[in-house]
């Protein structure tokens, strides 16, 4: 659903079956916006999100069916830029996006 919505917003989209493959295609695609779960095989968000900030400054968009707030502190303590809930609907979830690229854009 994600890889659709987006790709109707123009974005191009590279996906990862889980974490660990989410790090190696980090970090050889550079890109503008990365949206991941907190569910995950392999590491969990919380973990990526660490290990993201590691290597990259990328802004990290937490698309989670999580919708307590000790998921969304944890998530932003460990480094994500942003948390939605699954529930959101298309045209908030681009806007929150296309909000978090022209950000990285303008830092760049």
């Amino acid at each position: 659903m994600l890889k659709g919505w987006l790709h109707l917003a123009g974005f191009s989209v590279v996906s990862a079956a889980n974490g660990e493959d989410g790090l190696l295609i980090l970090e050889a695609h550079r890109p503008d916006v990365v949206v991941t779960d907190l569910t995950m095989p392999v590491m969990d968000g919380i973990q990526f999100c660490r290990e993201a900030r590691k290597i990259s400054d990328v802004p990290i968009l937490v698309f989670s069916g999580l919708p307590d707030k000790e998921c969304r502190e944890s998530a932003m303590t460990a480094g994500a830029d942003g948390y939605v809930v699954k529930n959101i609907g298309m045209s908030a979830f681009i806007s929150t996006v296309e909000g978090l690229a022209k950000r990285r854009k303008q830092v760049a």
